[in-house]
């Protein structure tokens, strides 16, 4: 074990390309699918709606549709 500012921490084995790949495959299609239930919130919005209550809106029609939570909110964010 390697020790970080006098923690302990645990070396993982690396992980292979394909491994990467297929979860940002996953995140990239959840993402999509998110972006596009955004959009529909935003197009039929009200004048004074504020974005924090586009994304909350977002999330519910994410639930009743795809019938899950939207887990990848923090990649949507960034990308």
């Amino acid at each position: 074990m390697t020790t970080f500012n006098g923690l302990q921490v645990i070396r993982f084995a690396p992980r292979h390309v394909w491994n990467l790949e297929m979860k940002w495959g996953v995140v990239k299609h959840d993402v999509a699918k998110f972006f596009n239930f955004f959009s529909i919130v935003d197009r039929v919005k009200e004048f004074d709606t504020m974005f924090e209550n586009l994304v909350e809106k977002a999330l519910l029609l994410y639930l009743n549709k795809i019938n899950s939570n939207f887990t990848y909110l923090h990649c949507w964010q960034i990308l």
